[in-house]
């Protein structure tokens, strides 16, 4: 995916330029951009590439995985067990290209999905991880930094209503069971980088 594009309109050529790769994942993540997501899914070959690579990286079967869009809206399906291997490939991922996890994926406290996930617990900066949420569905899945070394968790919880109180009352038996864990560790710091970029989404130019 180009980061700029130009084009001639009406005889004047402009330039839209993108955010860098990192700060548009992180924008991606902290306000779980459907839209984003979508048209990545989509530049990086669609439902039967990502299928190919699913079932090549991780030996996916009908069984443990549905995934037919890049967003989640439609009837994607996953296990546990495979989200936390997909979790384990992502750090390997961003440890050889060199990335910070805390720069691409949000924070509890961050403005945006998280900002009340955790909210006000020594563990804030601990955890990098993304939500997600369609009708009853709720999910949670991240990273723990710790001095031992990264730890990794899904929720996959289905709520007994759609509801906006059961949804609620899910994220926060996430929460406490999360806390729970981290106090178990010894917990040690993600530092994520400013993030500007999100005041500031695409740049027009003319040339």
């Amino acid at each position: 995916i180009s980061p700029v594009i130009s084009r001639t309109i009406l005889g004047t050529r402009y330039t839209l330029a993108s955010p860098a790769r990192d700060d548009l994942l992180k924008y991606m993540n902290i306000y779980s951009s459907n839209s984003i997501a979508n048209v990545l899914f989509s530049e990086f070959g669609g439902v039967s590439a990502f299928n190919a690579y699913m079932k090549q990286r991780y030996g996916v079967t009908d069984q443990n995985f549905v995934f037919t869009t890049g967003s989640g809206l439609a009837a994607n399906s996953v296990t546990c067990r495979l989200t936390l291997s997909v979790l384990k490939h992502i750090k390997q991922t961003v440890d050889t290209q060199g990335l910070v996890l805390e720069n691409i994926i949000a924070l509890p406290g961050e403005e945006g999905t998280l900002t009340n996930r955790l909210f006000g617990n020594q563990y804030l900066r601990a955890v990098v991880m993304k939500t997600g949420n369609v009708w009853s569905h709720v999910t949670l899945a991240g990273f723990i930094k710790t001095e031992t070394g990264m730890k990794y968790f899904v929720f996959l919880n289905n709520a007994t209503g759609a509801t906006e109180k059961l949804v609620n009352d899910t994220r926060k038996f996430q929460d406490q069971i999360l806390v729970r864990y981290l106090s178990e560790l010894r917990p040690a710091s993600f530092i994520p980088k400013d993030s500007t970029f999100m005041w500031s989404y695409f740049v027009f130019q003319k040339n």
